[in-house]
């Protein structure tokens, strides 16, 4: 074998291992990853530590799907009654109360894992989270951009919109690792951050 050859043998096997390597690698963030998503969505994690039985669980998940739908599209319809402002009061109120009740009943669940009745009451509350977030934000916020921006700047605002509210999902996606060491507590930063919109609004 020549000089040459086994450098270019040596430097294929370099390439391999790197290559195996980084599959490697690759594999460990996925299986993490996962991990994380299956620990943290709905369908998986809260729903499958707090609801008992399979058939609970598909109840909940159909429910919460039709719920997802109906309460946007209804709720847009409020504002030009109700008022934008008394919504999205109204709306921080009902998640100001949820998530201090969410953290509280998560804490309970978590220090006597065997009490059902904690368990109901944060799967209750999930409930409420949803459409109390759509009476003030998720339809409305839409409707109000295409209300306020004349024809032609309605596609820029919009877009505006989605790049700000995919920018907090990074910042949440960063934040879910420290979300599952500190456990049931991750729900109380979400006070400070429903006090500070109270104030803003």
């Amino acid at each position: 074998m020549t000089r040459d050859t086994a450098f270019l043998l040596e430097q294929a096997l370099n390439r391999s291992a790197v290559r195996r390597s980084n599959i490697e690698k690759l594999h460990r963030e996925s299986a993490q990853w996962m991990e994380i998503d299956r620990s943290l969505n709905p369908k998986n994690g809260g729903s499958r530590h707090h609801l008992g039985s399979q058939a609970d669980s598909h109840q909940y998940h159909v429910s919460d799907l039709i719920q997802g739908v109906v309460s946007p599209v209804a709720f847009a319809f409020l504002p030009r009654r109700v008022g934008r402002r008394s919504l999205s009061l109204l709306s921080l109120a009902l998640l100001l109360g949820v998530v201090v009740r969410m953290t509280a009943t998560s804490a309970i669940y978590a220090k006597a894992s065997l009490s059902k009745a904690a368990s109901y009451v944060f799967i209750a509350r999930v409930k409420i989270f949803s459409p109390a977030d759509n009476l003030g934000f998720n339809g409305t916020c839409t409707a109000y951009i295409s209300e306020i921006n004349i024809f032609h700047m309605r596609l820029a605002a919009l877009a505006l919109k989605q790049v700000t509210t995919n920018c907090v999902r990074v910042i949440f996606q960063y934040a879910t690792p420290i979300a599952l060491d500190v456990a049931w507590t991750y729900l109380s930063i979400y006070v400070p951050w429903i006090l500070t919109d109270f104030v803003v609004v």
